[in-house]
């Protein structure tokens, strides 16, 4: 399954640009069209770790994962941590909730 992009002239439409209106743009996108409760989180990792096994070498890898916390697939997560410590990825998780 591919990866959900924003539409072609919404964002950066699933490119890593840098461009902070292009990010917030995609934010906006997908909590108006995605936004659900829990986080599958795996097929992700292993995007990620086909990203980072295509970057230049001596390039620092690293990965954020945002998450609300409720992750739904936390039984398939130690292959895909396994290769991605494989390609000397470091990882660091940020939990977003929104405040009552």
């Amino acid at each position: 399954k591919a990866a959900i992009k924003t539409p072609v002239g919404v964002g950066s439409f699933g490119s890593l640009t840098g461009q902070l209106t292009e990010l917030q743009a995609d934010i906006d996108y997908h909590e108006a069209n995605y936004l659900q409760a829990g986080t599958y989180i795996n097929q992700g990792l292993g995007w990620a770790g086909d990203m980072f096994r295509g970057s230049p070498a001596g390039r620092k890898r690293v990965l954020i994962i945002i998450t609300d916390g409720a992750i739904k697939d936390d039984d398939k997560l130690v292959s895909a941590r396994a290769t991605l410590n494989q390609e000397s990825v470091e990882v660091f998780g940020v939990v977003l909730r929104r405040q009552a």
